[in-house]
């Protein structure tokens, strides 16, 4: 269930911004309750970005693997390659 929150939640900020969990939450849910148009989309941003994490191999111990560290890099990556068009694509 928490891989389902985690998610949720992450989706949702990549789709708006950081947020107040109550209230967006619920917002999204109705508002996608049952169909999502932008789902390949969006998984395809995601799997863009965390391919980028992964081609930096930290290591398994790094704190880049802890929730909350995970979840804003994430997030910021996303902002910078596809909401704000940076093009942020990280090199080795």
């Amino acid at each position: 269930m928490r891989d389902l929150g985690f998610s949720l939640l992450t989706s949702i900020t990549l789709l708006s911004s950081y947020f107040n969990l109550e209230t967006e939450f619920e917002t999204f849910l109705e508002k996608y309750n049952d169909e999502f148009p932008d789902s390949e989309k969006l998984k395809t941003e995601i799997e863009f970005i965390l391919n980028q994490i992964e081609s930096l191999d930290f290591d398994e111990k790094s704190r880049v693997y802890k929730k909350n560290d995970l979840f804003t890099l994430i997030i910021e990556l996303h902002r910078g390659q596809f909401k704000e068009s940076k093009n942020t694509i990280i090199k080795n």
